[in-house]
């Protein structure tokens, strides 16, 4: 079975919701962080990488793991750095 939502939670630039969209081209990615900044820079690449439609960026004051539930994401990463 594969995802049809894939939930990138504290994504950072984004970068595995990429992977992710590479490798699971009929899924739909949520991207998330609490940084602001890093929420520009994963929508950024998300454009650069041709994604809009398929991967979603949200942040700041928006992240809610209850939404991520919401979406029927099937596969969450969080890989967080310290």
């Amino acid at each position: 079975m594969r995802p049809a939502n894939v939930a990138d939670i504290g994504c950072g630039t984004a970068v595995l919701a990429l992977a992710a969209a590479a490798v699971l081209p009929e899924a739909r990615m949520i991207a998330s962080d609490i940084d602001r900044v890093a929420v520009d820079v994963a929508e950024a690449n998300v454009a650069i990488n041709d994604l809009e439609g398929r991967v979603a960026c949200s942040g700041g004051g928006r992240l809610c793991p209850s939404r991520h539930r919401r979406s029927g994401a099937r596969l969450i990463w969080s890989l967080p750095i310290s």
